[in-house]
């Protein structure tokens, strides 16, 4: 079991089954729903034995899928993932990122670091400010904060302009509204967020 807002929640044996054996098997992970210390220390863990057991077995399939069904979350655990999928990258893998119903916010950056990238007829998308911290500091704290996060969202920035044909004067506007902007996957495929709607 684990605690949930105060409550305690039982994890379903099965969803775990499923994970393990997709990881281990079929070089499938499962990014779904919030991205936190547990997710990353889960994601990282099963990117790490996939390619352990490729050395162990010398499989020259270099292939990874991440299944992405995430509202987003920690920018510091979605950058360990990020970082993981990098050095995979660095070694001759491929990776693969499938979303089968929502891409936001920090998954949406975990997105953008996949190779290939396809999403569903229905999957949604969503990009925003980076956001962090603690407001309720001392000044000389929120002011290193905001220093910090602009630092985090012109590195998301890079990725947007580098893997999507989304433009630097489309973020520069999703900055100034301080708006979420949603996608659609028609959107998304226009936009090369996504290769293909499967």
């Amino acid at each position: 079991m684990v605690k949930v807002m105060g409550e305690y929640q039982v994890i379903n044996p099965i969803h775990n089954e499923i994970k393990i054996n997709s990881a281990l098997r079929d070089k499938t992970v499962y990014l779904v729903g919030q991205i936190d210390d547990d997710t990353s220390l889960e994601i990282t863990h099963f990117l790490r034995r996939i390619n352990d057991n490729d050395l162990k077995s010398n499989n020259i399939n270099k292939q990874i899928t991440i299944i992405i069904d995430s509202y987003g979350g920690s920018v510091w655990s979605g950058n360990a993932i990020i970082g993981m999928m990098n050095y995979l990258k660095s070694k001759g893998y491929t990776i693969t990122g499938i979303v089968q119903s929502m891409c936001f916010s920090m998954a949406f950056d975990i997105l953008c670091n996949c190779d290939k990238r396809y999403g569903y007829s229905h999957s949604e998308y969503m990009i925003h400010q980076s956001q962090g911290g603690n407001p309720y500091g001392a000044l000389v704290k929120a002011e290193r904060m905001v220093a910090y996060n602009k630092k985090q969202w012109n590195k998301s920035v890079e990725y947007y302009i580098k893997d999507t044909k989304i433009t630097r004067e489309q973020i520069e506007n999703l900055y100034e509204t301080d708006l979420e902007w949603f996608m659609l996957s028609e959107e998304a495929l226009e936009l090369n967020v996504i290769n293909k709607i499967i």
